[in-house]
């Protein structure tokens, strides 16, 4: 919607002319002070609140090229681990390896891939806060899984109810 104030007239003015056909009153003067109380703000509904919201400065490359791009600003994850992290991420944290990360998400990788560089992101709404906490937790769970011969197979019994 490229008017959003417009719209929300709209939609107002369509249904305040569905409660005036559905319900009309005989008397103009008691039907033009019922309008006017309906159109007074919080009674019928309120005025609209447009929040501008900042754009987000991304990295210039896509995520279909995490592998080329992100093998030197994240050192400790192998090509192997970047290519299936790569494949992973869009399987349900993002919606196509053709989106490209926020700075902030990717500075929130690298430094939750860190030994002891935990790092705090405070933005405003839509600005891929979750995924700046979930993409290294995922990410050291990929590299985890490419690299250590310590997953055991669990018992067969472990998700029974007991």
């Amino acid at each position: 919607m490229f008017d959003p104030v417009g719209g929300f007239n709209r939609v107002r003015e369509q249904y305040l002319r569905y409660l005036e056909t559905a319900f009309r009153i005989a008397d103009p003067v008691v039907s033009a002070r019922r309008r006017e109380l309906l159109e007074a703000d919080g009674e019928l509904c309120t005025e609209p609140f447009i929040e501008p919201i900042p754009g987000y400065k991304a990295v210039d490359w896509p995520l279909a090229d995490l592998v080329e791009e992100a093998a030197s600003l994240l050192p400790g994850l192998g090509d192997g681990t970047l290519e299936v992290l790569r494949k992973l991420i869009p399987a349900g944290l993002f919606d196509s390896t053709e989106l490209s990360l926020y700075c902030h998400q990717l500075e929130m990788l690298q430094k939750g891939l860190g030994e002891g560089t935990p790092g705090i992101v405070t933005s405003g709404t839509g600005s891929g806060k979750t995924e700046s906490f979930l993409l290294p937790i995922i990410a050291r769970l990929t590299q985890e899984a490419m690299t250590s011969a310590d997953w055991d197979t669990p018992d067969p019994g472990y998700l029974e109810k007991r």
